[in-house]
Protein backbone atom coordinates (compact mmCIF):
# COMPACT_ATOMS: atom_id res chain seq x y z
CA UNK A 1 0.00 0.00 0.00
CA UNK A 2 0.73 3.61 -0.13
CA UNK A 3 3.04 5.62 2.00
CA UNK A 4 0.08 7.70 3.10
CA UNK A 5 -2.99 5.18 3.48
CA UNK A 6 -3.45 4.74 7.10
CA UNK A 7 -5.04 1.68 8.20
CA UNK A 8 -6.92 1.30 11.10
CA UNK A 9 -10.01 -1.14 13.10
CA UNK A 10 -13.00 -0.08 13.92
CA UNK A 11 -16.54 -1.40 14.67
CA UNK A 12 -18.46 -0.54 11.60
CA UNK A 13 -22.43 -0.01 12.87
CA UNK A 14 -21.76 0.03 16.46
CA UNK A 15 -21.12 -2.99 19.37
CA UNK A 16 -24.76 -4.48 18.27
CA UNK A 17 -24.00 -4.56 14.65
CA UNK A 18 -20.16 -6.26 14.70
CA UNK A 19 -21.37 -8.72 17.66
CA UNK A 20 -24.35 -9.47 15.55
CA UNK A 21 -22.14 -10.07 12.23
CA UNK A 22 -19.52 -12.14 14.83
CA UNK A 23 -22.12 -14.19 15.96
CA UNK A 24 -24.77 -14.71 13.19
CA UNK A 25 -22.66 -14.82 10.00
CA UNK A 26 -19.49 -15.64 11.24
CA UNK A 27 -17.59 -12.51 10.07
CA UNK A 28 -14.90 -10.39 11.85
CA UNK A 29 -16.04 -8.35 14.94
CA UNK A 30 -14.03 -5.54 13.55
CA UNK A 31 -13.87 -3.87 10.21
CA UNK A 32 -10.38 -2.74 8.55
CA UNK A 33 -10.71 0.65 7.56
CA UNK A 34 -8.05 2.09 5.09
CA UNK A 35 -7.62 5.90 4.45
CA UNK A 36 -5.71 8.00 2.35
CA UNK A 37 -4.37 10.78 4.12
CA UNK A 38 -2.62 12.62 1.72
CA UNK A 39 -4.69 15.77 -0.16
CA UNK A 40 -1.79 15.82 -2.77
CA UNK A 41 -1.65 12.64 -4.27
CA UNK A 42 -3.85 9.45 -4.69
CA UNK A 43 -2.94 6.45 -2.84
CA UNK A 44 -3.59 2.53 -3.01
CA UNK A 45 -3.70 -0.56 -1.52
CA UNK A 46 -4.11 -4.10 -2.51
CA UNK A 47 -6.70 -6.41 -0.68
CA UNK A 48 -7.64 -10.00 -1.42
CA UNK A 49 -9.51 -12.86 0.43
CA UNK A 50 -7.66 -15.63 2.40
CA UNK A 51 -8.43 -18.16 0.25
CA UNK A 52 -7.90 -18.02 -3.51
CA UNK A 53 -10.75 -17.31 -5.48
CA UNK A 54 -11.89 -14.44 -8.02
CA UNK A 55 -13.33 -11.44 -6.90
CA UNK A 56 -16.29 -8.98 -8.17
CA UNK A 57 -16.68 -5.03 -8.03
CA UNK A 58 -19.92 -4.42 -7.72
CA UNK A 59 -21.65 -0.38 -8.35
CA UNK A 60 -24.28 0.41 -5.41
CA UNK A 61 -26.38 3.25 -6.43
CA UNK A 62 -28.78 4.71 -4.33
CA UNK A 63 -31.94 2.98 -3.59
CA UNK A 64 -29.88 -0.70 -4.41
CA UNK A 65 -29.42 -3.76 -1.36
CA UNK A 66 -27.20 -7.00 -2.21
CA UNK A 67 -27.32 -10.16 -0.34
CA UNK A 68 -24.05 -11.84 0.37
CA UNK A 69 -23.08 -14.91 1.81
CA UNK A 70 -21.08 -15.37 4.78
CA UNK A 71 -17.50 -14.88 3.34
CA UNK A 72 -18.69 -13.39 0.66
CA UNK A 73 -17.62 -9.86 1.54
CA UNK A 74 -14.40 -8.46 1.13
CA UNK A 75 -14.21 -4.16 1.08
CA UNK A 76 -16.71 -1.33 0.23
CA UNK A 77 -16.55 1.87 0.07
CA UNK A 78 -17.31 4.00 3.22
CA UNK A 79 -20.73 4.68 2.13
CA UNK A 80 -21.69 1.17 1.86
CA UNK A 81 -23.48 0.13 4.85
CA UNK A 82 -23.10 -3.78 5.48
CA UNK A 83 -25.36 -5.69 8.44
CA UNK A 84 -27.11 -9.11 9.35
CA UNK A 85 -30.38 -9.80 7.72
CA UNK A 86 -32.39 -12.70 8.48
CA UNK A 87 -33.99 -15.16 5.66
CA UNK A 88 -37.32 -14.56 5.06
CA UNK A 89 -37.82 -18.58 3.45
CA UNK A 90 -37.15 -21.50 6.20
CA UNK A 91 -36.83 -23.72 3.39
CA UNK A 92 -34.30 -21.42 1.62
CA UNK A 93 -32.50 -20.91 4.79
CA UNK A 94 -31.91 -24.68 5.01
CA UNK A 95 -31.76 -26.37 1.94
CA UNK A 96 -29.89 -23.44 0.17
CA UNK A 97 -27.00 -23.80 1.57
CA UNK A 98 -26.68 -20.37 2.79
CA UNK A 99 -27.86 -20.32 6.30
CA UNK A 100 -30.45 -18.42 8.18
CA UNK A 101 -28.42 -15.39 8.25
CA UNK A 102 -27.04 -13.43 5.67
CA UNK A 103 -25.33 -10.06 5.08
CA UNK A 104 -26.99 -7.19 3.08
CA UNK A 105 -25.15 -4.53 1.91
CA UNK A 106 -26.98 -1.21 0.78
CA UNK A 107 -25.95 2.87 -0.26
CA UNK A 108 -24.13 3.99 -2.61
CA UNK A 109 -20.91 2.72 -3.89
CA UNK A 110 -18.51 0.29 -4.64
CA UNK A 111 -18.65 -3.35 -2.93
CA UNK A 112 -16.23 -5.98 -3.15
CA UNK A 113 -17.28 -9.73 -3.54
CA UNK A 114 -15.21 -12.76 -3.10
CA UNK A 115 -15.67 -15.90 -4.12
CA UNK A 116 -14.09 -19.81 -3.73
CA UNK A 117 -13.10 -20.20 -6.99
CA UNK A 118 -14.25 -18.36 -10.37
CA UNK A 119 -16.82 -15.76 -10.28
CA UNK A 120 -19.75 -15.73 -12.25
CA UNK A 121 -22.13 -12.72 -12.86
CA UNK A 122 -25.36 -13.40 -14.12
CA UNK A 123 -28.01 -10.17 -15.27
CA UNK A 124 -31.62 -11.76 -15.33
CA UNK A 125 -34.12 -9.80 -17.30
CA UNK A 126 -37.58 -9.16 -15.69
CA UNK A 127 -39.44 -12.84 -15.75
CA UNK A 128 -36.35 -14.71 -16.68
CA UNK A 129 -35.15 -17.46 -14.39
CA UNK A 130 -32.02 -19.34 -14.02
CA UNK A 131 -30.92 -22.51 -11.54
CA UNK A 132 -28.23 -22.65 -9.23
CA UNK A 133 -26.59 -25.66 -7.56
CA UNK A 134 -26.98 -24.40 -4.04
CA UNK A 135 -23.51 -23.76 -2.39
CA UNK A 136 -22.22 -21.99 -5.43
CA UNK A 137 -24.40 -18.51 -4.05
CA UNK A 138 -22.22 -15.58 -3.77
CA UNK A 139 -24.07 -12.70 -3.61
CA UNK A 140 -27.56 -11.67 -5.51
CA UNK A 141 -29.80 -8.63 -5.62
CA UNK A 142 -32.08 -8.42 -2.57
CA UNK A 143 -35.55 -7.93 -4.28
CA UNK A 144 -35.22 -10.91 -6.13
CA UNK A 145 -37.54 -13.88 -5.66
CA UNK A 146 -35.57 -17.74 -5.22
CA UNK A 147 -37.11 -20.74 -3.79
CA UNK A 148 -35.88 -24.51 -3.53
CA UNK A 149 -36.11 -27.04 -6.70
CA UNK A 150 -35.36 -30.37 -7.37
CA UNK A 151 -32.51 -30.84 -10.23
CA UNK A 152 -34.01 -32.18 -12.56
CA UNK A 153 -38.51 -32.38 -12.06
CA UNK A 154 -38.32 -35.12 -14.95
CA UNK A 155 -36.24 -37.06 -12.91
CA UNK A 156 -38.11 -36.62 -9.51
CA UNK A 157 -36.60 -36.99 -5.95
CA UNK A 158 -34.50 -40.21 -6.38
CA UNK A 159 -33.34 -39.05 -9.76
CA UNK A 160 -31.85 -35.64 -8.81
CA UNK A 161 -30.31 -37.15 -5.46
CA UNK A 162 -28.75 -39.85 -7.34
CA UNK A 163 -27.43 -37.41 -10.12
CA UNK A 164 -25.20 -36.24 -7.72
CA UNK A 165 -27.27 -32.41 -8.11
CA UNK A 166 -29.71 -32.66 -6.00
CA UNK A 167 -31.30 -29.69 -5.01
CA UNK A 168 -31.23 -26.17 -6.90
CA UNK A 169 -31.92 -22.85 -6.11
CA UNK A 170 -34.66 -21.08 -8.71
CA UNK A 171 -34.03 -17.20 -9.09
CA UNK A 172 -36.53 -14.98 -11.02
CA UNK A 173 -35.22 -11.68 -12.95
CA UNK A 174 -34.81 -8.82 -12.71
CA UNK A 175 -31.69 -8.48 -10.68
CA UNK A 176 -28.06 -10.21 -10.40
CA UNK A 177 -26.92 -13.05 -9.32
CA UNK A 178 -22.77 -14.06 -8.67
CA UNK A 179 -22.39 -17.17 -8.53
CA UNK A 180 -18.69 -19.46 -7.76
CA UNK A 181 -17.35 -22.31 -9.58
CA UNK A 182 -16.11 -23.95 -6.47
CA UNK A 183 -18.40 -25.47 -3.75
CA UNK A 184 -16.97 -25.86 -0.38
CA UNK A 185 -16.91 -29.40 1.42
CA UNK A 186 -18.74 -29.70 5.08
CA UNK A 187 -16.45 -31.12 7.45
CA UNK A 188 -18.74 -32.70 10.44
CA UNK A 189 -18.78 -29.29 12.29
CA UNK A 190 -20.60 -27.68 10.09
CA UNK A 191 -17.76 -25.93 8.23
CA UNK A 192 -15.90 -26.75 5.22
CA UNK A 193 -12.85 -28.61 5.34
CA UNK A 194 -9.90 -26.74 5.20
CA UNK A 195 -10.07 -22.52 5.12
CA UNK A 196 -13.43 -23.05 2.54
CA UNK A 197 -14.15 -19.13 1.98
CA UNK A 198 -12.40 -15.70 2.91
CA UNK A 199 -13.63 -14.21 6.14
CA UNK A 200 -12.62 -10.57 6.04
CA UNK A 201 -14.31 -7.22 6.11
CA UNK A 202 -13.16 -3.99 5.05
CA UNK A 203 -13.67 -0.56 3.90
CA UNK A 204 -11.69 2.03 2.19
CA UNK A 205 -11.54 4.95 1.28
CA UNK A 206 -9.12 7.32 -1.02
Amino acid sequence: MSQSVDVRGVISGGILAGLARAFLTRESFFTTRVENTSLEAPGNVLIAPSDPGGIALHRLFRGDEMMLTSGAYLAADESVHVESALQGQLGNSLLSGTGFFLLRASGEGNLAIAAYGSMHKYILAVGEKRMIDNGHLVAWTASMKYRMKLASARAGFLGSLTSGEGLHCKFEGPGVIYIQSHKPSMGGDGNSSGSSRPKSGGSGGG
